[in-house]
């Protein structure tokens, strides 16, 4: 039995790629949780208490914030 983190495992690295072509141009934001192969696809990763900072950093309008909806929700609702 292996123990592991659902939020983590939600997204994988062809998600991210998928994103990107998607969305160009928009930085990706991983949670420090994700996998070792999301954040090799990311531009950035951070923890909950360090997110706002890191996204406001970027200094653009919108970023891709993975996986973790309710943290990326509330990092949207204080920029």
């Amino acid at each position: 039995n292996r123990a592991g983190c659902s939020l983590a495992e939600s997204i994988t690295a062809q998600d991210v790629r998928t994103l990107r072509r998607q969305h160009p141009g928009v930085p990706v934001v991983s949670y420090v949780n994700t996998s070792a192969a999301v954040k090799a696809e990311s531009d950035i990763c951070c923890t909950s208490a360090n997110a706002l900072r890191i996204v406001e950093s970027l200094g653009v309008p919108k970023v891709i914030f993975l996986p973790d909806r309710f943290l990326g929700h509330h990092v949207q609702q204080q920029t």
